[in-house]
């Protein structure tokens, strides 16, 4: 158990950092009113995803190292259909010439900015996180409190998703 811990760890944390990069390019969307690149890069990748662990896993019998590759390549998935209709997509309004990436406004008061970022990418974590503990610790009372724990998991997702979907669409 602790192996598949540390073998998660070790393949998928490198690329969070591009999970991290497109939540900020979701939430400037938002924030521009434009909530469909959003849920395409959610949709989009979540495919991306199951068709990787199918053909990872069952194709190819990489088993659990299957299931990290196609989280990898579902964080890259994500990352480059959300630049990709930030940048290319036609209801993002263009900036105008004076604003670029070597703007001195761009690297003026990044220190809120950081840590604004760690408290969203904080609060996303942490509730992924403790269902992943609980689902441990629930594997070490038993098969049947094991049963009882993924049920229960599956129908809280279910009631979360269903709105935040909703919500999105």
């Amino acid at each position: 158990m602790v192996d598949y811990a540390c073998q998660y760890i070790y393949t998928v944390f490198p690329f969070l950092v591009f999970y991290f990069i497109s939540r900020c390019y979701t939430t400037f969307c938002f924030a521009s009113k434009v909530f469909k690149y959003g849920f395409a890069g959610t949709a989009g990748s979540g495919l991306f995803h199951v068709l990787m662990v199918l053909t990872l896993c069952k194709g190819f019998g990489l088993g659990f190292t299957g299931i990290c590759l196609s989280s990898v390549s579902m964080y890259l998935v994500r990352f480059l259909i959300n630049v990709l209709l930030t940048y290319y997509g036609s209801k993002i309004p263009k900036v105008n010439s004076e604003t670029n990436f070597f703007n001195k406004n761009t690297i003026t008061d990044l220190k809120p900015q950081f840590i604004l970022g760690l408290k969203a990418t904080a609060m996303t974590i942490w509730q992924w996180w403790a269902a992943d503990i609980f689902t441990i610790i629930a594997s070490t009372l038993g098969s049947d409190v094991l049963a009882a724990q993924t049920c229960l998991r599956t129908m809280s997702l279910l009631a979360i998703m269903i709105p935040i979907g909703l919500e999105i669409g």
